[in-house]
């Protein structure tokens, strides 16, 4: 499922108002609704996913390579 998806079942509503009865708009809307449901659950699942890959990343790196992580350009010397 993806939000392009659910943009045009929002179109779709849109269009319907007016044309269609309210039962049918109101399963449109059921529609829509369980389409952002699925991308919530969607989106919960990567972030669950990330926090497992930071993780691993986190737990398998040298100590010793963190001074390369943190290089900090040196102070600027006056010279005379």
């Amino acid at each position: 499922m993806n939000t392009a998806h659910l943009i045009a079942q929002l179109l779709e509503i849109e269009q319907a108002i007016g044309a269609l009865e309210p039962t049918r708009i109101r399963g449109l809307l059921f529609d829509a609704e369980e389409s952002v449901l699925h991308i919530e659950q969607q989106m919960i699942e990567l972030l669950l996913e990330n926090e497992r890959l930071r993780s691993r990343l986190d737990s398998t790196q040298d100590p010793s390579g963190a001074s390369f992580l943190d290089f900090r350009t040196p102070a600027k010397a006056f010279i005379n």
